[in-house]
């Protein structure tokens, strides 16, 4: 996508229009500070049909406060989670697990599929955000590390105590295929590092997508490079007629064919969310 005809646009705080604290979390109706106080944030959204990508299960979120905001929201899980089960050393390694010095989780996928086939006790955890530290604490655990944003691999590499990491030895939880960056870093810096992969990704289903694309949505929401791949294999060239929602600058980069980008801090639900209040008044309509 040539940026002139698709500029990406950081939202900042400075920029928000409407409301006023558009860059905090936007309350949800099940959050303690809801309330119809303010009846414009019922309808700051209204008139927007969004397309949600995350995959099911993990989508409700950012539904409800879409939803809660006035828009009308449509949802097709991108990628589907599949489980897979460990065998032969990747199996003794996560029953073993305590005997490392550090597990690091890539996402709260890796938690939920790799939780069943950890024994033992524990040993000191690595999130790489809010997100997998929340799924971590679901399922009982507390990380000691957890990324800041934008929550990726360079945020969780650039924590002090993974700088020095010689002769540690350190197990990597995450799915099949993906980026390498955190795996060949982590060796690059001393670590004796073991991998399980506990879950793998595969595109949605194209047929499951079209009937939601009548009226097309005025914008798409995609929170990592592979969803953003699986959205514009099934909406060719009708993607020209969106803007997509790009949960941080390495999605946003990989866009291509989009009337407008517009980059959230970080894929969590309130920064997306943020994303589109800020935009709210480009959004659907075109470039210059």
């Amino acid at each position: 996508m040539a940026r002139s005809a698709g500029r990406a646009t950081r939202p900042s705080p400075s920029a928000c229009s409407w409301p006023r604290n558009c860059w905090a979390e936007v309350p949800t109706p099940s959050s303690p500070s809801w309330g119809w106080t303010r009846p414009e944030m019922a309808a700051a959204l209204a008139g927007l049909r969004i397309l949600v990508t995350r995959p099911s299960g993990q989508a409700a979120g950012i539904i409800e406060r879409l939803r809660a905001l006035g828009a009308e929201v449509v949802h097709w899980p991108a990628l589907i989670i599949e489980p897979l089960s460990p065998v032969g050393e990747d199996r003794s390694r996560l029953a073993d697990w305590g005997d490392y010095d550090l597990a690091l989780f890539v996402s709260a996928n890796a938690v939920r599929h790799a939780r069943p086939w950890l024994g033992g006790r524990a040993p000191r955890l690595a999130a790489i955000g809010r997100r997998t530290a929340g799924a971590l604490a679901e399922a009982g655990l507390s990380p000691a590390l957890v990324a800041p944003p934008p929550y990726n691999s360079e945020a969780l590499l650039a924590l002090p105590e993974l700088q020095s990491l010689a002769g540690r030895r350190l197990l990597l939880l995450r799915g099949e295929g993906g980026r390498r960056q955190l795996a060949d870093t982590l060796r690059a810096r001393g670590a004796r590092l073991d991998e399980g992969a506990c879950y793998r990704r595969r595109a949605g289903d194209p047929a499951s997508l079209q009937p939601l694309l009548a009226p097309l949505p005025e914008c798409a929401m995609a929170t990592s490079g592979e969803a953003l791949a699986a959205l514009e294999q099934v909406l060719g060239a009708r993607r020209a007629g969106m803007d997509l929602v790009a949960g941080g600058t390495r999605v946003a980069d990989r866009a291509e064919g989009w009337r407008r980008v517009i980059v959230a801090e970080h894929p969590g639900d309130e920064a997306m969310t943020a994303a589109v209040l800020q935009s709210r008044q480009d959004i659907g309509k075109p470039t210059a």
